[in-house]
């Protein structure tokens, strides 16, 4: 028994979820926003308004143009590219007593929030990997030395702030 296959028409179209971009427009350049669908074709899918709202309604209509005009021509419509990933941005991290304490008081000592320090250092230590590793591909050798780099001053911490000292052999 055959599958039926939905028919792609102007509706099918119509119906799918293309990501759209809204950029307003400067007060000199008359205001205004202009909705678009980069997708499809920054220049082609284009609506204009005074208003959000009436440029998302305007790029309606021009979808519904094109979209009839590339079916009755034969042409090609890509579908909606799948989203991707999302990240809300949050993380939770637990961390050593030892090093709470560490990070609060450097930014308290920096006049900043402790969520502004984290970003900071991890923004940093990201660069720096890149920056080893152009092409950031985490290899036995770079986890290896990156590995070290944590720990050794988190190492050196603990023996300082534990009284133990290293032992020359």
């Amino acid at each position: 028994m055959k599958k039926k296959t939905k028919k792609k028409d102007i509706n099918y179209y119509m119906r799918l979820k293309y990501k759209m971009e809204i950029v307003p427009f400067s007060e000199e350049d008359g205001g205004g926003y202009e909705a678009r669908i980069p997708q499809l074709g920054r220049e082609a899918f284009r609506g204009y308004g005074e208003t959000i709202e009436e440029a998302l309604a305007h790029l309606e209509v021009v979808k519904r143009d094109l979209f009839e005009s590339y079916i009755k021509d034969g042409v090609l419509i890509p579908e909606p590219e799948p989203e991707e990933e999302r990240y809300s941005g949050r993380i939770l991290l637990r961390v050593p007593i030892y090093l709470h304490k560490e990070l609060s008081e450097l930014a308290k000592k920096e006049d900043i929030s402790l969520n502004q320090l984290l970003n900071h250092l991890s923004e940093r230590g990201l660069a720096s990997l890149r920056y080893e590793d152009n092409s950031f591909s985490l290899t036995k050798q770079t986890n290896q030395s990156l590995i070290a780099k944590i720990y050794e001053p988190v190492s050196a911490y603990k023996s300082k702030k534990m009284g133990i000292k290293k032992r020359n052999n």
